[in-house]
């Protein structure tokens, strides 16, 4: 408060009750001694402090602003009302009242003391920086100025100097909290973890209930995958300060990375309805429904978020994935426009899974992916420098998969015929988890094929690649890519010397930290190498490994179990909704109006996606009895009930995978076109090797056009089906033995490659 006299006896009581934390009595002496004399000025100062003391800034500033208008060559004052304005965010303000002081007050130490941190905020490191000196020199024991000159320091990435700085602070005052809570930030961006968490861990132990350093220790944790005690100092710092949204956004991001969807969706609401603006928590949450498949959800928060903060990455992506499981197509073309003109114009980071389903090429692709390998790319990446060995005959191979759905999940399924056929002789087996046990029987069979399956879901990547670097891994294979719950930053820390993406990704990672990529002749023509960071490696088939482990119900259902005409033909597309585009849906309308009594036969969808699917057949002008949903049912009654159907439609920019194998392993013809990438040619892939070209098309034009022959010429889909039975018996299509004897082939050539010195190339296996 500045200083001014006389002082009337009633000020001085007020002051009186501000020390003892009476702030109502002294706001209300305060307001008499205004009312009866509104030219003393310290009233009004007295006033801003109790408004800054309950942070009401607002009204402080407009306090302090009074006491200036009365007296305004005093610096207290003044100073007083910079504190105000920077609690505000008002840091230009604040920073030009404390330089009014210091042109009339040399040295003044308060208004150092608020001009460094206003600097800071505006990223003027280095004029904070001088500012720091100069207060470090006016009050050479006071800790707190020591304190902001390291957080000037550390604000420039100065960090040894910011450091040398919190440990001033911290000798002059050993149980300054907030020092040791800083000093734990700047040893964290020094790489020092260890040193990083005890700092944080001593802030606590001087001051419990510092949110800052739960918030701080939270994202220490976080970072090194310790997702679980990440969440309880997030948990707390909501505690202490329940109104703290970014601390209940973190709660949320936390618990959902450690799988816990319902808890994150708590919290991130918790967040909204302390700031229903938070563009993080409404990101955050969609981002959980969206796994929950609770799209119909995630889609107002989306949008809510791009009207918010439009050139945010993260949001346009996230929006335009919502509307495409949704499909819900009104208005999803300028987004998908505005999506791969970000990409092209190489001016934002987009989800690279995204820009596939937008459809868009090889080449955006690989610069999506390069994109975004840079974000998830570790600054202390990589950790390991790897030579070649010199020969060791005999020793067996260590080959590593990564993958997060080593359990009851498609990519389980399809992966572990390869997994039982390894020949354990000549290859050491070792699975990573990035997922959870689901104690299922999918998972005990997958844990019988290795020599050990370690959980690294709860490690950080530094962790998690040094945990792969330990065990000797020769091969590491990543079946995640750029997918929900893949660890990209294991991969970019370099645990393995050779490191291949297979299966779980339908595109390059765009990484220098990935050496191969698996494919064939028609997913990945050697024309492609331009546009993979990976080198191609073709197999000699194709390189979906088609499983023999399925089981079919023993008895086939009838048509009219499920609602089918008897006599009508059947269009079929079991896909996921969320890969159904409005260019093929339309052609699938217009095949309806032309083959008389057909239907398409689609899997049911929960409320949201029925009505928007059934909302799009009533916009063509199709009855909505054409269209049949298929409920749920077990996997050995869903293959056999597709002999039911006459001709599975295929969808793009990204067909059937699994689904296609599925499909074509139960005997029904498929009929798929060629996209222009990697994801839009897995199904042509199936069919080339089964020897069913005249299915595989080029264009949407002669998609149409075949699908309304075979619908109208029963002969010949009679006789592609009966080729297609025939042709499966003895196709290498679903030879799993075959196909791990050639994937063998593909580490051994890799290795050997390596061994010698060679840079990854692409390179094909003869069969």
């Amino acid at each position: 408060m500045g200083a001014h006299s006389p002082f009337p006896p009633l000020f001085a009581e007020a002051v009186q009750c501000f020390q003892r934390g009476d702030l109502d009595g002294a706001e209300r002496r305060c307001k008499r001694l205004i009312e009866g004399n509104p030219q003393f000025p310290p009233s009004f100062d007295l006033l801003g402090n109790i408004h800054l003391r309950r942070g009401a800034f607002a009204e402080a500033e407009a306090a302090f602003e009074g006491a200036l208008r009365i007296d305004s060559a005093n610096p207290e004052f003044r100073v007083n009302l910079a504190t105000a304005q920077s609690r505000r965010g008002l840091f230009q303000e604040a920073a030009a009242n404390t330089r009014l002081v210091l042109t009339r007050f040399a040295g003044h130490a308060r208004a150092l003391s608020v001009l460094g941190p206003a600097l800071r905020n505006l990223k003027k490191y280095d004029e904070a920086v001088e500012c720091g000196k100069a207060t470090v020199a006016a009050v050479p024991q006071f800790a707190p100025a020591h304190a902001e000159l390291g957080a000037a320091l550390a604000g420039a990435e100065r960090y040894e100097e910011a450091l040398g700085c919190y440990e001033r602070a911290l000798a002059l005052a050993p149980d300054f909290a907030e020092a040791w809570c800083a000093k734990g930030r700047v040893l964290f961006a020094l790489k020092r973890e260890s040193d990083a968490e005890k700092a944080m861990r001593e802030a606590l132990r001087c001051k419990p209930d510092l949110v800052p350093a739960h918030m701080g220790l939270g994202e220490f944790l976080a970072a090194m995958g310790r997702h679980d005690d990440a969440a309880a100092h997030f948990r707390r710092a909501v505690e202490i300060q329940p109104a703290n949204a970014d601390a209940a956004c973190a709660l949320g991001a936390e618990l959902q990375a450690a799988f816990r969807i319902e808890a994150a969706t708590e919290a991130y609401r918790h967040a909204l309805a302390v700031d229903p603006d938070l563009v993080a928590a409404l990101v955050g949450l969609g981002r959980v429904h969206l796994e929950a498949g609770r799209d119909h959800e995630a889609v107002p928060l989306l949008e809510r978020a791009y009207r918010l903060s439009p050139d945010e990455g993260g949001i346009l992506d996230m929006l335009v994935l919502a509307r495409l499981q949704l499909c819900a197509w009104d208005g999803l073309e300028p987004l998908r426009a505005a999506l791969l003109e970000r990409i092209r114009a190489d001016r934002m980071v987009v989800n690279p899974f995204v820009a596939i389903l937008a459809d868009a090429d090889s080449a955006h692709q690989d610069l999506a992916a390069r994109q975004w390998a840079r974000i998830v790319t570790p600054a202390d990446a990589p950790l390991f420098r790897h030579v070649p060995p010199e020969p060791e005959p005999g020793r067996r191979l260590r080959i590593g998969y990564m993958s997060s759905d080593l359990h009851d999940h498609p990519l389980a399924h399809l992966m572990v015929g390869i997994f039982e056929n390894h020949d354990r002789a000549r290859f050491e087996m070792r699975a990573y988890s990035l997922g959870y046990d689901d104690g299922s029987p999918m998972r005990r069979r997958i844990a019988a094929c290795f020599d050990e399956v370690v959980q690294i879901d709860q490690m950080g990547g530094a962790e998690a690649a040094r945990r792969i670097q330990t065990d000797g891994i020769d091969i590491l294979v990543d079946l995640n890519g750029y997918t929900n719950h893949g660890n990209p930053a294991v991969l970019a820390y370099r645990p393995a010397p050779i490191q291949v993406n297979f299966q779980g990704y339908a595109a390059t990672l765009g990484a220098d930290f990935m050496d191969y990529i698996i494919g064939d002749p028609v997913t990945l023509p050697l024309s492609e190498q331009p546009h993979f960071a990976e080198a191609i490696v073709q197999m000699p088939y194709s390189y979906h490994p088609g499983t023999v482990t399925r089981s079919m119900a023993e008895s086939v259902p009838k048509r009219s179990d499920f609602g089918l005409p008897e006599a009508g033909f059947v269009f079929c597309c079991f896909n996921n909704a969320g890969k159904f585009t409005p260019e093929v849906f339309a052609v699938w309308m217009r095949l309806l109006k032309a083959v008389p009594d057909s239907v398409l036969w689609l899997l049911d969808r929960n409320g949201t996606v029925k009505d928007n699917i059934l909302a799009q057949v009533d916009a063509h002008g199709v009855d909505r009895g054409r269209v049949v949903l298929a409920p749920r049912v077990p996997l050995p009654l869903h293959l056999a009930r597709q002999q039911l159907a006459d001709l599975f439609l295929d969808t793009l920019p990204y067909n059937a995978h699994v689904t296609a194998s599925d499909a074509l392993w139960a005997g029904l013809p498929l009929l798929t076109c060629l996209g222009h990438a990697f994801a839009g040619r897995v199904a042509g892939s199936l069919l080339k090797v089964l020897e069913l070209d005249e299915l595989i098309t080029t264009d949407l034009e002669q998609y149409e056009a075949r699908a309304l022959e075979l619908a109208r010429d029963r002969g010949r889909l009679d006789g592609l089906r009966a080729r297609l039975m025939a042709n499966k018996a003895s196709s290498p299509l679903f030879d799993v033995a075959l196909y791990t004897r050639h994937l063998e082939a593909a580490y051994a050539s890799m290795w050997e490659r390596w061994c010698a010195g060679r840079a990854p190339e692409p390179f094909v296996i003869t069969p």
